[in-house]
This record gives structure tokens, C-alpha cells and sequence, in this order.
């Protein structure tokens, strides 16, 4: 079917998702409220780096104390949590729920506790659980850990703990005194989900059918079930993973995590429904992190401005290291030429342990500190030559599709040269303003940001040492009154995905959105598949969902020839509607046909179908960010006047979706560079650990940002849909790095994230 001929796809639409919202009746994983529910509080380490003894007995006679589990009791019944992105070459620890004998982290669980009361009595009782500790110096920086002689894991033997390295082409004589070489050394801070709903897990154990049902504010709930049913020991046929709705992801809540193993065990233990919900503190020492990179780069480039070589060592600190963290680096290491055809690379990419919270998952997977850095390095290369930065990017970015990187990563399609070319007039308009502030100066920044979305072939997962893989499988099923229902194991959690896989299916169908329903979020209902991370729904979930009505239109054309007694090939379905191809007299509904097929009496043929999708390959979206901004000279308060980003996203289901998602990416990439940053002490305790002194944005900081699209849809799925989920997160803190290096003196660059106002006065010494 033509784009033009689309009834749903590409159009604006309310979400079918926020009545729900709007109106109070979610259920998010602490309104769920069990019978008899127990609490769980966890004991957490106060040192980064110790060796510690529990001792339960200031609280063991309490009668409100129902079970103390210790590392060793669990050990005994449970094995370790498995590593989940593992590639090639990495070391490995036997990753425990409980930490045993020592610690490595602040805020890793030493013991947990289970009371009879609420969590104002559990919080007494958790303070009553005396540890004593014997310390020792942790290793807070990535660069003396590599040299640290005594491992933070000491099976190791060292702190480093995977090392790769990409060379193509030939880098060294592209260090020529005839060329110019920009080196700059980048550092890319860690940063917070602050989902609006922390972490939580409740579980259900029925001993006499050894019956456990977990729910989780999970992203992938049947990875999570799969994962649960080896660390317990118990048949996955007896667990069953609900992910309720779900206050905000962003990534963090795509792992496997020590609270689902340790309220499982004890549920299991007791036979009671058990609960833990993270307090907000918590949560930040507990969720992963994310970024935390440093970076010594090199960019050669000729005098006429074309990148000639690449040459980077990256220092990505994962902290104590968990079952995702070696994911995020590798994907930075992937995606470092950018939109940009750079022949000759050497990147070294050494992922260390600290004793800090574990890295994993995060808005972007590592893909914006690859931009982050390429885009610098190539505004800096613009200053030294004297260069438009519209024009460097324009000698270099690719300009023919598909294209295969020099990292082996391939560009799908994309119109580079159009997004300059509409960037450039931006940039001229923004050039123009003035400002009638002395106090200020203005400048205008901007980068390319891209991601590579719809994660899906599973060979590029295994061959990234993934062990989850990319592949979904859907149920769609047409009911008696002819509404239809979808089942995805995929797991939204405030990305619209109901309202465009109903556009979807509506126009394929040739029926209403409103009568179409989603189902997901449950192991029992929903078929296997790896969840909603890696701005994959749309993409996987829409050629899942395009192959289940290929079959259902089979199956009701089927119904059709015995009930008319005519050939297949002398029908077709379209718009909703099945018909003869030369009589018009034979012409059913999709309610007429559903009431045929469940009636059985011409064939018995219930309308459902069930499809495995896996796409081609990695579909590229992203666009060009302009920022107009101005910095205070005094203060160094930057605020930004005005912001432009050019997207290409493929086919857009539902635009207003589309920009939502681009809206909400853009605003976290504004606040990476200019407000969130995790801080510790030399001593490993978290500065920021909370929201007074982890700063994110407010209607207040949030500009009103303008999209504009070169939208060129992919030609590896059957609709020509890219994942946006993650791109807009991707460009925004390289952009306005850019626009304050050019407002400011040759001598002040933004290399570091984030960027306090404060910071200006170091720079000026």
C-alpha cells in the first residue's frame, strides 16, 4: 500500500494510553497491594570498598521480624546472577544477590530483612542491623585503577576488565606536519535515569503448586522471567513476570537486578506475597549509571578539511561492574566516526572497575559520548582552519547509502547534505539575533546526532557478546465481534505503544484504532520476546504485527471461498472489507467473516495469528541540532534562546509520538551537558543522591524547541519505519558544547560534562 493511501499511519492521533493516566487508574508497582503483603528492606554498604559481618541479633527477637537473609543463606539456594553483555574476551565474576564478605560499592545490598508492618517500622528495624566493617581505600579514579596493583575483584588480578581494540586503514601517516592534528582530552561524567517511579519489585509464592508470580518494573519481562527461573533453580513454567504499568525506563530498567532475585527467595521461603519499593535514595545508588567515560582523541585533518584519521583510547569506568555494564562502551566504541566517512581509525577501548554503582543501560546506550567527542573534535578542527562549520561537516558526512562505517557499522539511509544544507539557513537566522545584555555573549553550536535503532538481528547481538537478542514474537487475534486484540511481549512504559500499533493495525486491517487492543506486560498471556529498550517497538513490533495479518488475511479469505464456494484467488481483503474480485454481490465485513469463522459452520477456523520477526538489520535515525545561546560573562549562566533539530525518522506512525519522544530525548541531552552529573568523594560515597543536588530540568530550563523533518524511511522493514526513542538524546550536549566554545575566548573549551556555571572562572585562570 502507498504512504499516500495510509488512513492512520503518519497521522496525528491521541494517545489511547492517557485517560488512564489522566484519571488515576494506573497501577504502578506500589499501588499493587497483595493480601497479607510483607515488607523487604535491604541493608546497604555505607563503605565503597570493605570487608563486613553482619550481625542480625539487635533485631532477630523482634516479632515483626519474619526473616533475615544473609549472603550466605541465599548463596546456598540461588546462583549467581548471570553477566549479560559479555563480549568476546571480558572477565567475569560470580555476580551474588547479596554481597558475601565484602563489598564494593556504596549502597550494595549486605542483607535484607522481612518484617510484618510498614515502611516506617521497616526503616527502624533496618538501622537496628548492626555491620561492622573493617575499610580499605577504594579505587574512585578509572585512570589509577588501571594501574592499581590490588584488584577491586581479586580473582582479576586487574581492574580492567575488557580491552579492545578497532584499527582500519593506515592512521599513522595521517600524522603529517603538512595536516592538522586537534587532540583534546574528553570527560563525560555519569548520569541518572530519575525515572519517575523507582524501582520495585513485589513476589507471590503458592507452595503447593510452586507457583511464583513476580511483578517487577521491568522493561523485559519474560527476559527477566528466563534469568529469574536459573538464578532461583526453578522451572520457568512456574514463574510468572507481570511488568504493571511502568513510571519511566529510560534504559535502567532493561537489566536483571539483585532485588528481583531477593525478593523472589523470600517469598519462596516464607509462602507470602513480599514487597520492596526503592526509596528514592536508594534507588540512586542501587539503579545503574550511566556515561562515564574519558576520552584521549586525536582527529587529523587536511588543510582543506578533510578527516583523514581517528585515533581515540577510551577509558569507560563500568564501577563494580554488573550484568550490563560492558554494553554501553562497546556500543561508543561502535559508533565513533558518527555520520562522517572517516577511512582510517585506531580506538583502544579499556572498560575499568571502581567502586562505584555498576554502569548499564541508559537514554542512548553510549552513543551520545561518541558524538560528544566526534562532534567536538571536528568544531575544534573548523576553528583551527578557519573553517564554516557547515562546510567541514559537508566535505566529510557520507553521502551515499547504504554505507558500511569503518567500525563495520552500516548507515542505512539517511540525507545528510539536505540537513546542512537546512541547518545552515537556521544558523544564519540565529546569527542575526542580537543581544542588548553587555553582560552577555551569544553563540551559536551545532552536531549531528544519530543512533542506531531498532535493535534486532541477532547476529549482531551475539557478535556484541549479547546475550539477550533482538527477535519478538506477537499474537494478533480477531475476536467474534470482529475487534481484535494484539499480545507483544514488548513492554511499554510511556512510549505511546498502544496508540501506534493500533495505527498500525488499523490500516492494515482496514478498521478503527479504537478497535484494536493491546496486551502486553504478563509471561502468562503474552508470547516470548525481549521487551521494549533500544528504540526497538516500533520497528520490531511493526513488521511483527505487518506478518500476523498477512496470515489472518490468508485465514479470511479461507473462510470466504467455503462460504461462497469461489476459488482463493478470485477474492481479496482491503479496507476492512473481503470481496470478489469480479462479483459484487459476494462481499463480506470483518465482523460478518469473524462471526462465520468462530460459528465453525463452514470451517472451523478461529481468526489468530502468531509471527516471529527479526529484522534485516540496524535502522539510522537521528538529525542535526542548532542551538542559539548565550553565556554570561560574569556568571557564566548559560541560557538557551533558541533550538532547531532536523530529524530524520523514517515513516512516523504517529507524529506528535514521534516529537514527544524527540522532545523528551532533546531535554535530557540539554541537561546532560548543563545539569545532571553523579559526583562522589575520594571516599566512594554519592554526593548526588538526591534531587537537591542532582539537578534536572524544569519547565523552567526546557526551551521551546523546533523540528523540522528530512524524513527518508529505511528499506529493512516492511513499512520503512526507523526507532526515534533514542535520538534525541544523542546530539543536544555536543550542539550547545559547541555554541558556548563559540561565544567564549579561543582559550575556554567544553570538553567535560556537565557544565556549571562555575566552571567558567577555572577556565579563565
Amino acid at each position: 500500500m502507498a504512504k499516500e493511501a495510509w488512513k492512520y499511519i503518519g497521522k496525528k492521533m491521541k494517545r489511547k494510553e492517557d485517560p488512564k493516566v489522566l484519571l488515576g487508574e494506573t497501577a504502578y508497582i506500589d499501588d499493587i497491594k497483595p493480601r497479607k503483603c510483607l515488607m523487604l528492606g535491604i541493608v546497604r554498604s555505607q563503605y565503597a570498598r570493605a570487608s563486613f559481618k553482619v550481625d542480625f541479633s539487635p533485631v532477630q527477637d523482634d516479632p515483626r521480624v519474619l526473616l533475615c537473609i544473609s549472603g550466605e543463606d541465599i548463596d546456598k539456594e540461588t546462583l549467581p546472577l548471570p553477566i549479560i553483555s559479555s563480549p568476546s574476551g571480558c572477565k567475569r565474576i560470580p555476580w551474588k544477590a547479596i554481597a558475601i564478605g565484602r563489598t564494593n560499592f556504596v549502597g550494595e545490598p549486605l542483607a535484607a530483612v522481612v518484617i510484618k508492618g510498614d515502611i516506617y517500622q521497616l526503616q527502624d528495624i533496618l538501622e537496628r542491623v548492626s555491620v561492622i566493617y573493617d575499610p580499605e581505600e577504594p579505587v574512585i579514579d578509572p585512570i589509577k585503577a588501571m594501574n592499581e596493583q590490588k584488584a577491586i575483584h581479586e580473582e582479576w588480578g586487574s581492574n580492567v576488565v575488557y580491552s579492545t581494540e578497532l584499527k582500519k586503514g593506515d592512521v599513522e601517516s595521517a600524522f603529517s606536519p603538512a595536516n592538522i592534528t586537534v587532540s583534546e582530552r574528553f570527560s563525560i561524567t555519569r548520569q541518572y535515569g530519575a525515572a519517575m517511579e523507582p524501582r520495585g519489585v513485589i513476589a507471590e509464592y503458592e507452595k503447593a503448586s510452586s507457583q511464583l508470580i513476580v511483578y517487577s518494573s521491568t522493561q523485559w519481562p519474560h527476559f527477566v522471567r528466563t534469568l529469574l527461573a536459573e538464578v532461583l533453580i526453578h522451572p520457568e513454567s512456574k514463574i510468572r513476570v507481570i511488568a504493571p504499568d511502568v513510571g519511566g525506563g529510560f534504559g535502567n530498567k532493561q537489566d536483571i537486578y539483585r532485588e528481583e532475585v531477593i525478593v523472589s527467595y523470600a517469598a519462596k521461603k516464607l509462602g507470602r506475597a513480599v514487597k520492596w519499593v526503592a526509596t528514592r535514595s536508594e534507588d540512586f545508588v542501587s539503579t545503574v549509571h550511566s556515561g562515564d567515560q574519558i576520552h584521549f582523541a586525536d582527529m587529523v585533518v587536511s588543510k582543506e578539511g578533510l578527516i583523514l584519521a581517528l585515533k581515540d583510547h577510551i577509558i569507560a569506568d563500568v564501577g563494580s561492574y554488573g550484568p550490563m555494564s560492558l554494553g554501553p562502551p562497546y556500543l561508543t566504541l561502535l559508533n565513533m566516526t558518527g555520520p562522517y566517512a572517516i577511512e582510517n581509525i585506531a580506538i583502544k577501548l579499556d572498560c575499568v572497575a571502581t567502586n562505584k554503582t555498576p554502569v548499564g543501560a541508559y537514554r542512548g546506550f553510549g552513543q551520545q559520548q561518541a558524538a560528544f567527542v566526534v562532534e567536538r573534535l571536528i568544531e575544534e578542527a573548523a576553528i583551527r582552519l578557519g573553517m564554516d562549520p557547515i562546510t567541514i561537516r559537508r566535505i566529510n558526512v557520507v553521502k551515499r547509502f547504504p554505507y558500511r562505517t569503518a567500525t563495520d557499522r552500516v548507515i542505512d539511509t539517511g540525507n545528510y547534505v539536505g540537513m546542512l544544507d537546512e541547518g545552515e539557513e537556521i544558523m544564519k537566522k540565529y546569527s542575526n539575533v542580537k543581544s542588548d545584555d553587555d553582560s552577555e555573549v551569544l553563540g551559536v553550536g551545532l552536531a549531528f546526532g544519530f543512533e542506531s535503532s531498532g535493535i534486532g538481528p541477532s547476529f549482531i547481538q551475539a557478535a556484541a557478546g549479547a546475550r539477550h537478542k533482538g527477535y519478538e514474537t506477537m499474537t494478533v487475534r480477531i475476536l467474534p465481534d470482529g475487534k481484535v486484540e494484539i499480545f507483544t511481549a514488548l513492554s511499554p512504559h510511556g512510549q505511546g505503544l498502544e496508540t501506534t500499533l493500533s495505527q498500525v493495525c488499523a490500516d492494515l486491517l482496514g478498521i478503527s484504532p479504537d478497535d484494536v487492543e493491546v496486551r502486553h506486560g504478563d509471561t502468562m498471556s503474552t508470547p516470548y520476546g525481549y521487551g521494549s529498550w533500544g528504540s526497538r517497538s516500533a520497528v520490531i513490533g511493526a513488521g511483527a504485527l505487518y506478518r500476523c495479518v498477512e496470515q489472518l488475511k490468508a485465514q479470511m479469505i479461507l473462510v470466504a471461498s467455503k462460504f461462497f464456494g469461489v476459488p482463493i484467488h478470485s477474492l481479496v481483503y482491503e479496507d476492512g472489507k473481503l470481496r470478489h474480485r469480479s462479483d459484487v454481490s459476494k462481499i463480506l465485513t470483518l465482523r460478518q467473516l469473524a462471526k462465520i469463522a468462530y460459528d465453525a459452520l463452514i470451517i472451523p477456523a478461529p481468526l489468530e495469528a502468531t509471527s516471529v520477526y527479526e529484522p534485516e538489520g540496524l535502522t539510522v535515525s537521528g538529525g542535526l541540532h542548532v542551538v542559539l545561546l548565550s553565556v554570561n560573562k560574569e556568571t557564566g549562566i548559560t541560557r538557551i534562546l533558541g533550538y532547531t533539530c532536523i530529524e530524520d525518522s523514517g515513516l512516523m506512525i504517529n507524529p506528535d509520538v514521534v516529537e514527544g519522544q524527540l522532545r523528551g530525548g532533546i531535554t535530557q541531552g540539554i541537561s546532560s551537558l548543563l545539569m545532571e552529573g553523579l559526583h562522589y568523594t575520594e571516599e566512594g560515597h554519592l554526593l548526588t543522591n538526591s534531587f537537591m543536588e542532582y539537578l534536572i530540568p524544569t519547565a523552567m530550563e526546557v526551551p521551546n524547541f523546533e523540528i523540522k523533518h528530512i524524513d527518508i524511511p529505511t528499506n529493512l522493514n516492511p513499512l520503512g519505519i526507523k526507532g526515534i526513542g533514542e535520538s534525541g538524546i544523542i546530539g543536544p550536549s555536543a550542539a550547545i558544547a559547541n555554541g558556548i566554545r563559540r561565544a567564549l575566548p579561543d582559550s575556554i573549551k567544553v570538553n567535560s560534562t556537565p557544565f556549571y556555571s562555575y566552571q567558567l572562572w577555572s577556565m579563565k585562570r
